[in-house]
């Protein structure tokens, strides 16, 4: 008897042991080379916070963070051809990624994705080439609104090789945090290596 609560007592140390190794968390992303999900590698010149596919209810891929996924957030995405950025209830009709979109049309793939992701009147501005390890891209800022009603800003810079799609996507609050972090980010995107 005194065995038995013993031994009830290990079972139940084991069981919460591991029922908490199975629950998955942010992790640090520290200074230097960062490779997450995406067939993308970029040099982080300080530390971020890295939120997992498995606790990332919205999109495909893991993204890098400072303050919460609400206050700012860079993902780093692969995506096939045919494959969604966005993650919706069963059904949902969802804007996908095809090998022969032309650079406008990625745009505004990627815009009506993050229209998906609870973001209201997305709008693209100076739209522009960008080169992602030397293959050629576009680049551009965009604008919007939480559906809280809070002024966002953004800016993704996209290239195509292989039949995938490299994106790195960077939305923040208008206020303050964009400014914030825009060099971090645009250091990012210079340093990104397809792999």
């Amino acid at each position: 008897s005194g065995d038995s609560v013993i031994m009830v007592r290990l079972l139940t140390v084991s069981i919460a042991l591991l029922l908490s190794a199975c629950v998955t968390v942010p992790t640090t992303a520290p200074v230097g080379q960062f490779k997450g999900e995406a067939a993308l590698a970029v040099t982080l010149e300080k530390e971020w916070s890295v939120w997992p596919v498995d606790i990332n209810g919205s999109t495909k891929g893991d993204y890098l963070t400072k303050d919460g996924p609400l206050l700012n957030r860079v993902h780093l995405v692969t995506l096939e051809d045919g494959e969604a950025f966005a993650k919706a209830e069963r059904g949902a009709d969802l804007p996908v990624y095809s090998a022969a979109m032309s650079e406008l049309e990625i745009v505004d793939f990627v815009n009506k994705s993050i229209e998906r992701i609870g973001y209201n009147s997305v709008t693209p501005k100076d739209i522009r080439p960008v080169e992602i390890d030397s293959v050629e891209g576009v680049r551009f800022d965009l604008t919007g609104k939480l559906e809280t009603g809070l002024n966002i800003k953004g800016t993704a810079a996209a290239a195509a090789a292989n039949q995938q799609l490299h994106l790195i996507l960077f939305l923040a609050p208008a206020l303050h945090y964009y400014g914030a972090y825009i060099d971090e980010v645009d250091a990012i995107i210079a340093s990104a290596d397809i792999q």
